[in-house]
């Protein structure tokens, strides 16, 4: 889907004065699961279409996260996707590292969800509209998932997290490696 339909209801701080953030979106973020029982994982997305992330509206193939904010992209705070999953980048670096945790609401594993940290950086640019990336090692499975992007503020100063992913899940063989990693397409 495309275009962006805003929701209600969240709210985040930010570093410096806090700001409301609104879940935007029609897709977005995925949470990966652990690896389905003979299948290959389709990153905790419905088997259709993947989520949207809060400060998001996500188009097929990319991601779009987006908050009324900042005339620059700020990367901190809270973001909630359509389905309820959270991820919090809690801080970013004079050299542009970031932490966080993402906790997903969906998922096709048999274990309970767990919040699961994330690691990233962002190319620090006079532009406001860092490239960056991001790997969420997921707690409740053998899985990893990166995400890379770019942050884009529009003449509102709406900021847009454009991303992809891949997900990689554990197999048992070499002979299973064709199967252990999913994208997004």
């Amino acid at each position: 889907m495309t275009g962006i339909q805003s929701k209600t209801g969240l709210q985040a701080q930010t570093t410096g004065p806090p700001s409301v953030r609104s879940i935007w979106g029609s897709q977005g973020i995925p949470a990966p699961p652990p690896p389905p029982s003979g299948g290959q994982s389709n990153l905790s997305l419905p088997p259709i279409s993947p989520p949207s992330f809060q400060n998001s509206a996500f188009s097929d193939p990319s991601h779009s996260l987006c908050s009324v904010s900042r005339a620059k992209c700020i990367l901190t705070g809270t973001w909630q996707n359509d389905l309820g999953s959270n991820m919090t980048i809690s801080a970013v670096n004079e050299a542009g590292q970031f932490y966080g945790s993402y906790l997903t609401t969906v998922s096709a594993a048999e274990k309970p969800i767990l919040v699961s940290p994330l690691n990233g950086s962002q190319h620090i640019d006079d532009m406001g509209q860092p490239t960056f990336g991001f790997t969420v090692t997921w707690s409740f499975s053998d899985s990893t998932t990166v995400f890379v992007g770019q942050c884009f503020v529009d003449d509102h100063g709406e900021e847009t997290l454009q991303t992809m992913w891949l997900l990689r899940e554990k197999v048992k063989s070499a002979e299973d490696n064709w199967k252990a990693t999913t994208r997004l397409r």
